[in-house]
């Protein structure tokens, strides 16, 4: 186990260099259904506090290379 390879939704889209809101569109269970498979297979995790009104995402760095290949600049 590694901890880079976890990491938070504002990490993961600088090291892709993808847009910060394009990520979290993809982490919207609402518009993307099938991100349950990728909660369900340990991919993404989310936790939001019981008295909070958002939650947090983690991204494991598989879960980025499914969606949008291997890591720029590795």
């Amino acid at each position: 186990m590694n901890i880079n390879n976890y990491m938070t939704v504002k990490e993961a889209s600088y090291r892709w260099g993808i847009d910060y809101r394009t990520l979290r569109e993809k982490l919207n269970i609402k518009r993307r259904p099938s991100l349950q498979k990728d909660l369900d297979n340990g991919l993404v995790k989310y936790f939001r506090h019981p008295e909070a009104k958002q939650g947090e995402w983690i991204i494991y760095i598989d879960a980025m290379r499914l969606w949008y290949g291997d890591e720029p600049n590795k």
